[in-house]
């Protein structure tokens, strides 16, 4: 087994693609229905007023929040990430078991003496150099891939020593006669190099020590702040209380303002206030 770039790239494509296909049309479907817009009709003047308002409130400027900003900047820095390992799978290709290759030895037939002296020659080369025994004291990724090769060494001089077994993976790729052998791990091969294992290991403690529980508890403060039907706890109490008290019907709507939902409203703009002004010299 050994790392492989390129069955990487594949597996980061198919992944990518999962997650980002809905979120893309998501994200497609808001813009469109902000350049399409409502198409209201105004019967009078101040209606006629109220859709253009409406109207420059709503659209693209509508779309300027936080939350649709990072939709598409993932989109965006996503499929071009996915661009970037569609890149490597065109230019590379998946490792495949070659018994020659590993050997080291010119393919040729393994029914002639000089090859099979060649395939022994190498065997007992690679073998020594490899041996698990011969890679006491070294560190453990370096240990870890000493014995995979011995093991990719022992099945090539396995499958070309034995004409069996030789036939067998001609037409399977397996001398076990199962189906292709998974001789890669689908990861970028800079995981294993020696000089990038503590940057790794910082990356992976970020992940799983900061990241994640920021996550969760980013989560957790959010979702305890509301109860059934996405109705803030605080707004339940504030029924409650009052309601218990016996509140008249007129004054509902005092209850309803007191609604801890109003409490993030942002400030009313001066065109804002001067209509609420003018309503409110209206209803006297």
């Amino acid at each position: 087994l050994e790392y492989d770039d390129t069955g990487f790239a594949f597996f980061g494509i198919g992944l990518g693609t999962c997650f980002l296909l809905p979120l893309s049309l998501h994200v497609a479907w808001r813009l469109l229905a902000a350049a399409r817009g409502d198409n209201l009709t105004a019967r009078t003047r101040l209606e006629r007023e109220k859709i253009v308002k409406v109207e420059k409130e709503k659209g693209f400027r509508a779309l300027l929040t936080r939350n649709f900003l990072i939709e598409t900047a993932v989109v965006v820095c996503g499929w071009l990430f996915v661009l970037y390992l569609y890149s490597i799978a065109e230019t590379g290709e998946i490792i495949q078991f070659d018994p020659w290759e590993v050997l080291g030895v010119e393919q040729g037939s393994v029914d002639d003496r000089i090859i099979q002296k060649k395939i022994k020659s190498a065997y007992r080369k690679l073998s020594l150099l490899h041996h698990p025994d011969r890679n006491v004291g070294k560190d453990v990724a370096e240990q870890a891939q000493a014995g995979m090769l011995f093991e990719r060494i022992q099945k090539a001089h396995e499958i070309l020593t034995n004409p069996d077994a030789y036939q067998l993976f001609q037409t399977t790729g397996s001398p076990d006669g199962s189906r292709d052998m998974e001789v890669s791990i689908g990861l970028p091969k800079f995981l294993l190099e020696k000089k990038n294992h503590n940057l790794v290991l910082v990356v992976y403690l970020l992940i799983l020590v900061v990241l994640v529980p920021i996550s969760v508890g980013s989560w957790y403060s959010q979702s305890k702040l509301f109860g059934d039907r996405l109705i803030m706890n605080d707004s339940y109490n504030i029924y409650t209380y009052l309601l218990e008290k016996g509140i008249k019907l007129e004054h509902l709507p005092e209850v309803l303002a007191l609604s801890a939902e109003f409490r993030s409203l942002p400030p009313r703009s001066a065109a804002d206030k001067e209509l609420l002004e003018k309503l409110s010299q209206q209803m006297k």
